[in-house]
Formats: C-alpha cells, sequence, structure tokens
C-alpha cells in the first residue's frame, strides 16, 4: 500500500469515527452553555379573567396554555375520539394532499439546482427524491391517517440521519431531518378535510372560539383604542388569513424546522387528543439564533427541544399541549411544533391582525427583508455559487429570485 493511499485510508476511517460520534458530540458542545428554556405559564380558565390575559399576555405578547377544566367545558373526557370517529365515518374515503400550502409553494417555486441537491441528499439517506418523496403525501385517503397515528407507528430520529451532519451543509442536513419525519395532515382549513363534521357552520362546542378570543375582537371592532392602543399596520406586507386550520398526525410528526409564519396573525391552538411539544422564541432576540438561508422562508437551524436556549436568548419558551388546552402564542414569534403523542389532533385559530394588538412592525419588516435570495446570495457562498451557475443556464431566469413578501402573497 502506497503511502496515499494510507493516508487515504485512515482519513477515511477518522472521517467516519467522527460520523458515529458527531450526534453524541454535537449535544454535549451544545448543552454545555445552553441553558432550558422558559416554561409557558399554564392557568385554569376559572383563574384567568379576560383582564388579566389581555394585560399579562396579549398586549405584551406572552405565550399562555389555558386549561378549559370548568364544570361546563365541553372537553370531557374521549369528546376528541369521538370527533376524530366522526371524521373518518363521514369522511374516510375523501383524498387530500398532506403537505402544508406553505411546502406546496416553496416545492413548486425551488431553485431546480437547489432541488436537485436536496433531491440527491435525500436519495442518498432516504432512498427517495423530493418529488417521491411529495408524490407519498399526495392525493392520499384521510383513512390513510388513521391508520398512521396509532401507538405503533412510533418515530425516533436515527443516529444515521443525524451523522449525515459531517457530510452535508447544515442547510440540506436540516431539510433531511425534516423529510425524514412521518406524513402529517396539517395546516389544512376545517372545511377541506371535512365540512360536514368540522364546518365553520358546524356548531360543534369543540371548534368554538374561546372567551379570550371573542372580547378581544369586540375590542378590536369597537371605536375605543384604550384598550389595545393603535399600531403601524402590516397590511400591505403580510397577508391575514382567518380560516381556522386543522391537523392531526403521529408520534414524531413535524411540519416545519423553528420558523417564522408567512402571515400576520396571533394564534390558538385547541387540542383534541394526544399532545403537541411548542419551542417559541420572541422575534427580537433572533440573532441569538443561526438562520437556514433558504428564500422565501425564515427558519432557523437551532434545535431547542433537544439543546435548549444558546447563550443570550432570553425569551425562549417551551409548553406540552394536552388535550382541552387553549395555547395563545403571539404570532410574530418564532416557534417549532412536533407531535408528542400518538394520535394527535388540534385545530389552529388566527382570529386577528398580531400587529393590530403590538407593535412588531419595525422588527417584522427587518428580519423579512434579511431572507430575501439577494441578500442570501451576498452573504452564503452557496447561493452566490448557485445563482453564477443559474445565470449561465438560464440567462434571464428568475427562479428562486423571489421578493421579500412572495409567500405572503403579495
Amino acid at each position: 500500500m502506497t503511502s496515499v493511499s494510507r493516508s487515504a485510508a485512515i482519513l477515511s476511517w477518522i472521517t467516519l469515527v467522527f460520523a458515529v460520534l458527531y450526534p453524541t458530540l454535537a449535544d454535549l458542545w451544545a448543552n454545555k452553555s445552553n441553558k432550558t428554556l422558559l416554561q409557558v405559564d399554564r392557568v385554569s380558565e376559572a383563574d384567568l379573567p379576560y383582564e388579566v390575559f389581555l394585560e399579562k399576555y396579549l398586549k405584551p405578547g406572552v405565550p399562555v396554555i389555558i386549561k378549559h377544566d370548568g364544570p361546563d367545558s365541553p372537553f370531557t373526557e374521549g369528546a376528541g375520539d369521538v370527533l376524530l370517529e366522526n371524521v373518518i365515518r363521514r369522511c374516510g374515503d375523501k383524498k387530500l394532499n398532506l403537505l402544508p400550502p406553505t411546502v406546496r409553494t416553496v416545492s413548486r417555486n425551488m431553485n431546480p439546482i437547489v432541488k436537485g441537491i436536496l433531491s440527491a441528499v435525500l436519495f442518498t439517506f432516504q432512498g427517495k427524491t423530493v418529488q417521491q418523496w411529495l408524490d407519498e403525501r399526495t392525493a392520499r385517503k384521510i383513512s390513510f391517517v388513521q391508520s398512521i397515528v396509532s401507538p405503533n407507528h412510533e418515530y425516533e430520529e436515527s443516529w444515521f440521519l443525524r451523522s449525515a451532519a459531517v457530510f452535508i451543509p447544515s442547510m440540506f442536513h436540516r431539510l433531511l431531518l425534516l423529510l425524514s419525519r412521518p406524513p402529517y395532515l396539517a395546516d389544512l382549513a376545517r372545511n377541506d378535510v371535512c365540512k360536514s363534521v368540522l364546518g365553520e357552520h358546524i356548531d360543534e362546542p369543540l371548534l368554538q372560539l374561546t372567551q379570550y378570543e371573542l372580547k378581544t375582537l369586540d375590542l378590536l371592532s369597537s371605536s375605543d383604542e384604550s384598550k389595545l392602543g393603535t399600531w403601524p399596520s402590516l397590511d400591505a406586507v403580510l397577508r391575514f388569513d382567518d380560516t381556522d386550520k386543522f391537523f392531526w398526525g403521529g408520534a414524531g410528526a413535524s411540519s416545519y424546522p423553528l420558523h417564522r409564519d408567512v402571515q400576520d396573525a396571533d394564534t390558538f391552538f385547541t387540542m383534541f387528543t394526544g399532545c403537541k411539544d411548542f419551542v417559541m422564541v420572541d422575534p427580537v432576540q433572533h440573532k441569538h439564533l443561526t438562520s437556514l438561508d433558504i428564500p422565501m422562508l425564515h427558519i432557523w437551524k437551532d434545535d431547542l427541544f433537544i439543546n435548549g436556549r444558546p447563550e443570550g436568548l432570553e425569551r425562549a419558551w417551551r409548553g406540552v399541549l394536552h388535550p382541552g388546552e387553549t395555547l395563545y402564542m403571539p404570532g410574530d414569534f418564532i416557534h417549532e411544533v412536533r407531535v408528542k403523542c400518538p394520535n394527535t389532533s388540534n385545530i389552529c385559530r388566527r382570529p386577528w391582525r398580531a400587529s393590530a394588538t403590538r407593535n412588531i412592525s419595525a422588527d417584522t419588516l427587518a428580519l423579512y427583508e434579511d431572507h430575501t435570495y439577494e441578500e442570501l446570495v451576498k452573504r452564503s457562498w452557496l447561493y452566490a455559487t448557485i445563482d453564477y451557475v443559474d445565470s449561465i443556464i438560464h440567462p434571464k431566469s428568475e427562479i428562486g429570485k423571489q421578493d421579500v413578501y412572495y409567500m405572503s402573497g403579495k
């Protein structure tokens, strides 16, 4: 064996050993200085008058979990299971795309070079291309969801997938981990899922707005500005979609990495069955996170579930939501949600613009302008290379060069 071949063999072994040890070393390094996240307040509805909710949570932008545990609560044991049984009975044969709208839009508009690289990575580690991954989640019966959310379908992130971080850029590794998670009925309008059971015209007690939503909507519709004030609007920048969205998945399911939503709306999550784990970060402190440079989206690679708060990040919360509870989350918050239990279902409501209740306009605009395609090309060698190659292949192409507000529908 020549000296060159011996050196190559030694280097290969060192790389392999490092790849095997990488997940443990990465966790040890991250946990060395990181702190646990703040726990979200959990308060019984009977102990949370509206005025307290307004002053302590809504106006300052602080998340809270509200327990609907009063004697008149419709969230009795098994009520959520009955709701799901009715969905299957009435709409089990209905076909849906198990892809959140944002994922569908991004996949359609993804730069072909980026999509090719991501497909190669996914095929190497999962044996499928991006298109095959999309096809697996296209036109699936609702009864299919029922078959994959049971306790028998557990998910655990493998060492093999985590070790891939040694070989591929962090952006593609974070997406690889996400694409490896189970299919998930996520972020679909309740009318589109099963109108006869979940439709907005249905008088189902589990689907009704909380008193906090109703009273805030009354305040916003009144001419009295003393309670909430008047703040700069984001109407011309971000869209506002008040359509209620339905979610149903099994343990391990997740729609997005740590991200900021592409619309301007405060959010209420009401849990029917199972449980979900939330991490949430005040966007004012986003500089303490490590951004994943993906145009059109605002995504960070930090895994706060495993590693906790990095140094300097103070306003970051974690909370697990259970049946009969509602989480209020400020709409401008950076967040990540993972399904923690089998057979987990919930509804997500966005009843008003976040910018109508707090002064978030300047911070939101700064965050969006920091993630334009042009800005990514300036600071990322990967996008600079892709942009250069793309300009040769498509001299007049604007593929991938979406403006800052593309994802908001503007």
